[in-house]
């Protein structure tokens, strides 16, 4: 009995659903293996690491707008004025 083999798509596709070959790669690679850094993840697709950096910037920007506000008052804004100094 042959093995059933599934379809395979092109990447132009997905390049559309992510918006740019830029945000598709960055996007991918850190599926792929679950974590990068930057300067790695260009030398891989030969772009700027500020190229990198951007979508990376553009993502975290996206996903962290999408959180609730309880969520990002507790955790992901700091405090905007230091304590006083007599204050513990």
């Amino acid at each position: 009995m042959k093995a059933v083999r599934e379809a395979t798509i092109s990447e132009a596709p997905l390049i559309g659903l992510f918006g740019s070959k830029a945000a598709y790669q960055v996007l991918m690679y850190l599926e792929n293996y679950g974590q990068g850094y930057a300067a790695e993840i260009a030398r891989t697709f030969g772009m700027s690491l500020s190229q990198v950096q951007n979508q990376l910037r553009k993502f975290l920007r996206s996903a962290l707008d999408r959180l609730p506000d309880a969520i990002i008052q507790k955790f992901y804004r700091a405090r905007k004025r230091p304590r006083r100094f007599a204050k513990r």
